[in-house]
């Protein structure tokens, strides 16, 4: 649930970044559409200050009182027209200077090579050959007062073709800027939304394979417990809540097998051996056991008269744990107690080191815990039954309240497999009937 959880709020994220992604883009595009437009603003008022200056020539005064309107009126235009270019030159600079401080589009334009740059050069370019034009104009009209005005229109005409190309050029670098710009927000729109679509196709999938796929196996596999399969397990991909479905009904599986077996195939005719590993086979996984082991109690010594699994029967060398011994008191204790619990077995081994059956147990078993079970047949022989685990953290509670609960079904089907009164063979060793 958490993983998903936070699988949706990085779609939600996603989403929200596609979204912010368009306004920045809108934004942009703006700021661009701006800037074209002072740019060709600027051609404009640069082709009214030449027109301005044409109008002058086809119509020069030709006399004192001729000029002294002209300078009233024309040199006033003049002024107007130089005014405006300069006021589109500040625009142009305050949209430039918003475009360079802009984070996203200096992260991006970092490149000499950019349109972007390019147009930031351009305008500078631009900007110093206006203002050389402007020193030049004021020189050429001289005083305000009595200015020459055929000299400033002569100018104009003669510096327009120059100027009139840098203007161009700034037009056509920032068209090119607002192209390139609009070109990159739409790939990356397009990759963005590439991502969230392939995310959400790998989410879909990811959902139906680790979620609803173990939900629906893990379905069929109750009613095929359900019809008396005890112990099926189901081990698919999952993940989160779904494993622990997964691990939760192989535990239930197990568990319902296990007692199924105590109360069938356990009382089954049989040697103790024989029920031993029925035993060990129906829970070792349940139980979390390694290791079985039953022992007898008689002339204060206990004996170990049958164990599981097979494979570890014959590794014993020393069978027979006297009461003498500080074990032998454990074990015989545990009868007054009804159960034995022995935590951190391999510790325990190393600081009994004389005890040689319990040094015998860490090194068969390689055991963390061990409990046992004592009982009684009806002629009052003593057995324990112990059970080991290699757990690190030993038997679960939920283990041992299962053992605590069927270890009495467990010995009264050992105890019929057992005959009543032990009897000792020629090597002095409890003999089974």
């Amino acid at each position: 649930m958490a993983r998903f959880l936070l699988a949706a709020l990085f779609l939600i994220a996603s989403i929200a970044l596609i979204s912010f992604s368009h306004i920045i883009a809108d934004q942009h595009k703006n700021l661009l559409s701006q800037w074209s437009s002072d740019s060709e603003k600027l051609r404009f008022e640069l082709s009214s200050l030449q027109q301005q200056a044409q109008h002058y020539k086809l119509n020069a005064p030709r006399d004192f009182e001729s000029y002294n309107r002209d300078v009233a009126v024309f040199y006033q235009q003049f002024k107007q027209e130089l005014s405006k270019i300069s006021d589109s030159n500040i625009t142009l600079q305050n949209t430039a200077t918003k475009v360079a401080d802009n984070p996203f589009l200096k992260a991006i334009s970092n490149n000499t090579e950019s349109p972007l740059m390019q147009s930031q050069t351009t305008l500078n370019i631009w900007l110093q050959q206006w203002l050389a034009f402007s020193n030049n104009m004021d020189e050429h009209l001289g005083d305000p007062s009595n200015p020459r005005l055929e000299w400033g229109a002569d100018l104009v005409l003669d510096q327009y073709q120059e100027l009139e190309q840098y203007a161009e050029q700034l037009t056509n670098n920032v068209s090119e800027s607002q192209a390139w710009l609009n070109k990159y927000h739409t790939n990356l729109n397009y990759s963005l939304f590439a991502f969230v679509l392939s995310y959400i196709v790998i989410a879909l999938f990811s959902l139906g394979w680790f979620v609803i796929r173990p939900i629906i196996l893990t379905s069929k596999a109750c009613e095929k417990v359900a019809a008396g399969q005890y112990g099926l397990h189901i081990k698919v991909p999952a993940i989160g809540e779904t494993k622990r479905l997964q691990q939760s009904f192989n535990d239930l599986s197990s568990k319902t097998k296990l007692v199924m077996d105590m109360l069938t195939d356990i009382h089954q005719p049989s040697d103790v051996d024989t029920k031993l590993q029925k035993i060990f086979d129906s829970g070792n996984e349940a139980l979390g056991i390694n290791w079985i082991g039953l022992m007898a109690y008689k002339n204060d010594n206990f004996e170990l008269i049958g164990s599981a699994p097979e494979a570890l029967k014959y590794s014993w060398r020393h069978k027979s744990v006297s009461t003498n011994k500080q074990f032998g008191k454990d074990l015989l204790a545990s009868f007054d107690e009804r159960w034995l619990d022995i935590q951190q077995l391999s510790k325990l081994a190393l600081q009994r080191h004389d005890e040689r059956f319990l040094r015998e147990v860490h090194k068969n078993t390689r055991a963390s815990h061990m409990v046992g079970h004592p009982f009684h047949c009806p002629k009052h022989n003593g057995f324990l039954l112990m059970f080991t685990t290699q757990q690190e953290q030993g038997f679960s509670p939920s283990q041992l309240e299962l053992i605590k609960a069927l270890v009495s079904l467990m010995s009264d089907a050992l105890i019929a497999g057992l005959s009543y009164e032990p009897k000792i063979d020629e090597f002095g060793r409890v003999a089974i009937h």
